[in-house]
């Protein structure tokens, strides 16, 4: 029942803006009642994943064809390149003996930038794994979609933040709506019913695209396996949201915030092995590991990113950078 509520929280606009402001708010957080049931909840899930990540992100490749107004992408100074197939497999190798729900092959680049996809989602599917991608589908011409179906990918989950030409473009910087409109039809075309699930998420940017959202139900509601409105990320600081842009990861309150959830469940991995504290880390200043030099196992018990979890269980607000300047709100519900 709470899956198919978070689920559906997740896919709605007004009940997940409504959900957020009452997870927030200190009369809720005060209670001493939900407090204890909260702090119960987040010792089971993390006793749930203490010994591995329940998903684990592979950076495939960290270069993109897109300069998205919201993304940190274009101020990105880190080194770019793609992950070599030995560091795939053996991330692979290792998600696969522990069971991992999921395995992202994305990151902070374009997944289709990588032309050797096809290749690395097929390995991982045959270790049993569920694999999934985040794309702007503007690389998605019919070759490369029915090399994504043939390897078995499990979910695709499409950006696309406008369903008009005069919005998309304005917002996704160097693509084309058109292109990535036909792409998408045609892979909901191709798949017939099966895989992989084709999910459209979408970033709520204010009075820009805030008519796109009725938009995006009525024309192709009908074509995808879902619609996803996200609020917008700041990135630890490195996209600075306009003031009118209602998102749930403002204003922190030191001691009713809720540890963040990401060093306890999720890990990252960049093309060149750096494992950064958590997924919003673009530049990996808060560095925990380095997966080739150790296991992805070793970096998830190690001292570096306990002291993280251990700062963010404190709930004081003396966090280490770059957590410091983070205001995601985590829901561990």
């Amino acid at each position: 029942m709470l899956n198919k509520i978070r689920a559906w929280v997740q896919t709605s606009t007004v009940p997940r803006r409504a959900a957020y402001r009452i997870l927030k708010a200190p009369w809720l957080n005060r209670n001493p009642i939900y407090r204890h049931a909260y702090r119960k909840r987040i010792e089971h899930v993390i006793q749930r994943y203490s010994d591995f990540p329940r998903t684990v992100s592979l950076e495939t490749s960290a270069f993109c064809n897109a300069r998205c107004i919201m993304c940190t992408y274009p101020i990105m100074r880190r080194t770019k390149g793609l992950m070599s197939w030995t560091l795939f497999a053996d991330a692979a190798d290792e998600c696969a003996r522990h069971g991992v729900e999921v395995v992202y092959l994305s990151g902070f680049g374009e997944p289709l930038t990588d032309k050797g996809l096809a290749e690395k989602v097929a390995y991982a599917h045959s270790k049993g794994l569920c694999t999934s991608i985040v794309t702007n589908a503007s690389l998605l011409d019919e070759r490369r979609t029915k090399e994504l179906i043939k390897a078995g990918l499990d979910e695709i989950n499409i950006s696309i933040d406008g369903f008009t030409p005069e919005v998309y473009n304005k917002i996704r910087i160097g693509l084309d709506f058109d292109v990535v409109a036909e792409n998408i039809r045609r892979l909901s075309q191709l798949k017939r019913g099966g895989k992989p699930a084709l999910n459209l998420e979408m970033v709520l940017i204010g009075s820009l695209n805030r008519d796109q959202v009725a938009l995006a139900r009525r024309d192709w509601g009908a074509i995808v396996d879902s619609i996803v409105v996200r609020q917008p990320q700041d990135w630890i600081g490195g996209i600075e949201l306009e003031p009118e842009v209602y998102t749930p990861h403002r204003g922190r309150r030191r001691r009713l915030w809720p540890p963040c959830m990401y060093p306890f469940t999720q890990l990252s991995v960049y093309w060149d092995g750096t494992v950064p504290i958590c997924c919003l880390d673009y530049e990996a200043e808060g560095r925990v590991g380095r997966f080739g030099e150790q296991s992805l196992t070793q970096i998830w018990q190690d001292q570096a990113i306990n002291h993280y979890r251990k700062r963010h269980l404190a709930q004081d607000g003396r966090l280490p950078s770059p957590c410091d300047r983070c205001s995601y709100f985590s829901v561990w519900w």
